[in-house]
């Protein structure tokens, strides 16, 4: 991940996409900067509800060749592929049987390892080989001072543990972590919330998570979850007035992802850490000091004079600041403990993912995919929300088609399409033409335009600049396939 220069404008790629990494493949020289990546990182409990199974699985690499197991170690090998070397391709691994928690892509360059990606998977037995993850790549190696015991307690004087951007977690010490339930948060969401319930989604906008193993701890939970943001992400803690340690712990989620010993991501993620307004960690580049997905723990002095340790992220010189815990102890005296108001804030968040699908409405193993048919959600328009037209649930992350059946007897139509989620996200807005079918049904076709992921989602047809639905069409059904 690094940033990229097009007319004079620099921009830097946050939390990469699978279109991003099939670029990368294409495009980035392999001597320079080897890449592999198994596709999707986002999708890790495609195995939650139905156990092992054969699938197929997708990997993107520039590197000559890339060996695929489903192990930590080598010991369950699913074929080695070849780079057809041809732009807009990728590597496919076909109807194999995932049996294990891990799937693990090593990519070659002149028949030496030079790349690895790994991903941990939902609701499949460990793999054999597990342990070895908790050690570090030769493939993809960490800095030398970075399996320091990080999380070892600091005696009994600690007021708060938050597990930032995740639910409540005890560690390997026993040491519980409070979920971070937006009792002390606060980011660039809350400038839009009216009330609680309001602040409560919207946090997620600067929230996320990772399902690899990270370097240099045990505890991966606590690293995995993480708040991301820049000037707005803040935390607050109403504590009495003395003096405290600081400790912040960090892990860098997404640069470096998928890359090898010649990846470079020094100076892409750089920011400050301030605590009580004073700046007490200049320009942290996590990358710098524990690699991708490496653990780091970085301790501040404080003094509490007003009743509340504030700490903020006030400069931002490169992408955004991530961080993944946060503790707090007190040095002269004692304190009592905060709590969060909710151990399981962020399952609840998530709870209208869609679990699991009806057999009939999920892709066979093979690449023929059945088409769903939707008809037409008669739903109240208001002034300022327009009625859904379908609500679609795909099963698998894809790109789909999308072909309305119609009839509009009238002047050719021009029409508004968007694809919201659960959560309000639009993933799809533009405009979409609708001719006249004299006296009779036609079928419009377009697609998603990118991939989206298994869930629920509605499909709204408005006038061009409303948020009005589309009048003066008749649709028989929505196919999407």
């Amino acid at each position: 991940i690094g940033p990229v220069n097009f007319k004079g404008l620099t921009t830097v790629w946050e939390q990469p996409t699978d279109a991003y990494f099939m670029y990368r493949s294409n495009y980035v020289n392999p001597d320079q900067d080897p890449m592999v990546y198994i596709a999707s990182h986002t999708w890790t409990d495609r195995f939650k509800s139905t156990g092992a199974r054969r699938t197929d699985i997708t990997v993107y690499s520039n590197c000559d060749s890339v060996r695929l197991y489903n192990s930590g170690n080598d010991d369950v090998y699913l074929g080695r592929k070849r780079n057809a070397k041809q732009p807009g391709t990728h590597m496919l691994w076909e109807h194999r049987l995932v049996k294990y928690n891990v799937l693990r892509a090593v990519g070659y360059r002149e028949g030496k390892p030079v790349a690895e990606d790994v991903i941990l998977l939902d609701g499949l037995d460990e793999a054999p080989g597990f342990d070895r993850l908790y050690c570090p790549s030769a493939v993809v190696p960490q800095p030398a001072d970075n399996n320091r015991d990080l999380l070892k307690p600091a005696g009994d004087c600690y007021v708060v543990r938050l597990n930032c951007g995740g639910n409540a977690y005890t560690d390997t010490y026993g040491m519980k972590w409070e979920a971070d339930d937006t009792s002390f948060s606060q980011s660039w969401g809350n400038m839009f919330a009216k009330s609680p319930a309001d602040i409560d989604q919207m946090v997620r906008a600067s929230q996320s998570s990772v399902s690899v193993p990270i370097h240099g701890t045990r505890d991966w939970q606590l690293f995995q979850t993480f708040r991301y943001g820049r000037h707005k992400l803040a935390y607050d803690f109403p504590l009495p007035n003395g003096e405290y340690v600081v400790e912040l712990y960090f892990a860098e989620p997404w640069l470096g992802m998928g890359g090898g010993v010649k990846t470079d991501c020094e100076g892409q993620r750089l920011f400050s850490v301030a605590v009580n307004g004073v700046t007490a960690i200049n320009n942290l580049d996590v990358w710098a000091e524990a690699g991708y997905a490496g653990a780091l723990r970085r301790d501040v002095k404080a003094t509490v004079k007003d009743g509340h340790l504030h700490i903020s992220f006030p400069e931002v010189k490169a992408g955004q600041a991530v961080i993944s815990a946060i503790a707090v102890r007190k040095t002269d005296g004692t304190a009592t403990p905060l709590t969060a108001r909710n151990a399981t804030f962020w399952t609840a968040i998530d709870a209208n993912k869609v679990e699991r699908l009806p057999k009939s409405m999920l892709p066979a193993d093979e690449e023929a995919f059945p088409a769903s048919r939707y008809t037409v959600v008669k739903g109240v328009r208001t002034k300022d929300k327009a009625e859904t037209m379908f609500r679609i649930t795909p099963g698998v992350a894809r790109e789909y088609a999308l072909r309305f059946r119609y009839k509009n007897t009238a002047a050719p139509l021009q029409a508004r399409l968007r694809i919201v989620d659960e959560k309000g996200s639009v993933l799809v807005d533009r405009d979409m033409l609708f001719p006249t079918t004299p006296n009779k049904f036609k079928t419009v076709s377009t697609t998603t335009g990118t991939q989206i992921n298994a869930g629920n989602y509605h499909v709204q047809l408005l006038k061009p600049g409303t948020l009005l639905p589309l009048r003066n069409i008749a649709f028989e059904y929505l196919e999407v396939q």
